[in-house]
């Protein structure tokens, strides 16, 4: 990333980006790595159904580090919680 930013001078805060999401990304995949791994080893019956494009994508969407084979959801949108975290964000 860093070198990609020099070549088409795109900037410190543009490759500090680039470089923060190929982070994330190297963190999200390890961490997926790493639950399939301890999945396998342990012959769970989540393990081979949990390998696929799609199940990578839902985790790469999601905002979050740890890969789990199943997330807590909940059937509605929870405003106020919503607001409070993108509260917390902005601050």
């Amino acid at each position: 990333p860093l070198w990609v930013g020099q070549m088409y001078n795109l900037g410190g805060f543009v490759s500090a980006a680039m470089v923060m999401v190929g982070a994330v990304i190297f963190m999200k995949l390890v961490s997926y790595a790493h639950t399939c791994s301890d999945l396998r080893n342990k012959q769970s019956p989540d393990y081979p159904a949990n390998i696929g494009l799609r199940d990578i994508a839902r985790f790469a969407s999601f905002p979050t580090l740890v890969y789990q084979t199943n997330y807590p959801r909940t059937t509605r949108v929870r405003k106020r919680w919503l607001l409070k975290r993108v509260f917390e964000m902005l601050l």
